[in-house]
């Protein structure tokens, strides 16, 4: 067998000049970086007996989830709110497991029908694909030494860490626009805590007992401050101290604060022996993709899939329209396979059609190459296509349950109309303001003080919406009184100020305007402020090294179609929200059957 030594330099070049090389659309949970192969840990119990992380990979692999490795990423994450995201995320996975193994076992049916065949067949693709990349391809890259060392020094700057100190911060909450008498009391205050602690007291008690909290801070108020191009007081302050003695009494624009010098620290180069594991999987996951598409490009000259197009109404039903290996899908099979390739406007989409096929393409060679390498009774593919066919069963039966529930009769649509007036509005806006948060200069960390550096930014913009929300609501009052019907109109110079407040060497945040902003226009971005109104903020998106937010400052409710325009519209609308209840009623009563429990892991 031919072992691929990849160096990171002609991985590079092979990407930009091997036509064999290019990038193939894929979900496979195998090429993600933070893959794990899943040990069968138990996640939970049911009447069906365990279920476990092998059963949820899968059962996402089969859905082509883009996040399929959502157990490997909750065990390593150490962020309380994305450990609970992901584990609530965890929980859904696991009740919509159960939910269709014990639906398909009280609703029995044999996968009989070509077509079913035919639909089980694709649906088991991800599973080929997961062990074409385990068992085939990993088998035949080799990272070497040399691989890492090139890889390192190439980008040696990503693993400079600069000067830092570690300091304890007492901090008492006084901004420069305090009036000055109340400002001097909380001067005398701290300049008393201060002379306390020169005295001899323990200086960590009286943080933890009389310290404002100050964000990027351990609860005994330590933080460690990075040199940068930037000028930071925390960092000066500290570095023109010795370790362990106490800076004077100094503003900021946020307080007053002193400091201890606990450590410091001079720049240095991590060594390679440290960041070894980083880089191997950064190598890895680079290097797997590369070898995906040379090796499925040899794969597309072996097996010759082809595509036999003509006009659509011209071609018969029984036209093959897609041809690898053995298998032919013919031109009436491939559109109940994918009925959404025709609109409801009877508009074939032409371009989805080409990425259909092409889809089936590359599964079914990387399929008959598994099946040719005998492979194909791999226990994923074995447990996997079980869970694929309760799935079929499952759907099977969900249709038959639900088809009552597609008939609706003009005066439930026309009530659904009046009750529900943003499916029927027409040029409506809001007036949406962007909150940016950046790491700056995130190539001089590690992934371990990216991450620190990054959890401390997101959660000065957490302390950013509260503070901003809070003078909102005053303003609000100013104006509305008790009608709660008004928003107020506030200066985006209040952000401004506030985002420099919360501001730091480590990472910067500011303001965008992103106008008016009209569903049509706004494409996936939409869904993140359908919901608020003026006044409100959307949940913290994160993309490491940003966090950003959405505000919306102004909102217009435009204009009404009349029902006769968009009655089909609403009627669609209806059945979806029947269709919806109803299923999540019957997922309810069908998991309680079952006697679920969590174990520990996800409790």
């Amino acid at each position: 067998m031919k072992i691929y030594r990849l160096f990171f330099a002609a991985i590079l070049i092979a990407f930009c000049y091997f036509p064999g090389a290019q990038e193939v659309k894929t979900t496979c949970p195998a090429l993600q970086p933070d893959y794990s192969t899943p040990n069968g840990t138990i996640l939970a119990r049911s009447s069906l007996g365990v279920i476990t992380d092998t059963d949820i990979l899968l059962l996402l692999a089969i859905a082509k989830d883009k996040d399929p490795n959502i157990f490997a990423r909750y065990q390593n994450t150490i962020n309380p709110k994305d450990k609970k995201d992901l584990q609530i995320r965890l929980q859904d996975a696991v009740k919509s497991y159960v939910f269709i193994r014990q639906l398909a076992e009280e609703n029995p049916s044999e996968i009989q029908e070509d077509f079913d065949r035919l639909q089980l067949r694709l649906q088991t693709y991800p599973l080929y694909e997961l062990v074409w990349v385990e068992e085939i391809l990993k088998s035949i890259l080799n990272i070497h030494p040399e691989d890492l060392i090139a890889y390192y020094e190439r980008n040696k700057d990503q693993y400079e860490r600069p000067a830092s100190v570690k300091i304890r911060i007492m901090y008492l909450h006084a901004p420069r626009i305090l009036p000055e008498l109340e400002r001097q009391k909380i001067l005398q205050k701290i300049e008393t805590l201060r002379e306390r602690v020169l005295a001899g007291e323990n200086f960590d008690y009286l943080v933890k007992t009389y310290s404002s909290f100050y964000p990027g801070t351990t609860d005994d108020g330590v933080m460690e401050v990075f040199h940068s191009d930037t000028y930071n007081r925390f960092y000066e302050e500290a570095r023109a101290i010795k370790v362990n003695a106490f800076s004077p009494v100094f503003q900021r624009e946020d307080g007053l604060f002193f400091i201890q010098c606990l450590e410091k620290k001079d720049p240095e180069v991590i060594p390679l022996s440290t960041v070894r594991k980083d880089i191997t999987r950064i190598l890895k996951a680079k290097a797997i993709r590369f070898l995906y598409a040379l090796e499925w490009n040899k794969l597309s000259e072996r097996y010759h899939p082809s595509y036999h197009w003509s006009q659509w109404e011209e071609m018969k039903d029984t036209h093959v329209l897609v041809r690898v290996g053995k298998l032919k899908i013919a031109k009436s099979d491939f559109w109940r396979l994918f009925p959404e390739i025709i609109s409801d406007a009877l508009e074939l989409n032409e371009r989805l059609i080409l990425e259909k096929v092409q889809m089936i393409h590359q599964y079914e060679c990387i399929r008959l190459e598994v099946e040719r390498k005998k492979r194909s009774e791999h226990p994923f593919i074995i447990q996997g296509t079980r869970i694929a066919q309760d799935q079929l069963i499952a759907n099977r039966c969900l249709d038959a349950l639900f088809t009552p529930l597609k008939m609706a009769s003009e005066e439930e649509v026309k009530k659904y109309y009046e009750d529900h007036p943003e499916i029927s509005t027409i040029n409506s806006s809001k007036r949406v303001r962007q909150i940016v948060g950046e790491v700056i200069n995130p190539t001089h960390y590690d992934s371990k003080a990216l991450q620190d550096v990054f959890l401390k930014m997101e959660a000065n913009l957490h302390f950013f919406i509260r503070e901003a929300s809070d003078l909102i609501k005053a303003e609000k009052e100013k104006i509305t009184g008790e009608d709660n019907s008004a928003y107020p109109q506030l200066s985006s110079a209040i952000f401004e100020d506030l985002l420099k407040k919360y501001s730091t060497d480590l990472y910067r945040f500011e303001f965008r305007d992103l106008g008016l902003v009209k569903p049509e226009d706004a494409g996936d971005i939409w869904s993140l402020f359908e919901n608020l109104f003026p006044g409100d903020f959307s949940p913290i998106e994160k993309a490491v090294p940003f966090v950003y937010c959405h505000y919306v400052e102004e909102f217009d409710p435009g204009e009404r179609k009349p029902f006769s325009e968009v009655q089909e519209q609403v009627r669609k609308r209806l059945v979806q929200s029947r269709m919806g209840k109803a299923a999540r009623d019957l997922k309810d009563q069908i998991i309680g059957k079952t006697g679920l429990q969590f174990e520990q892991v996800l409790q």
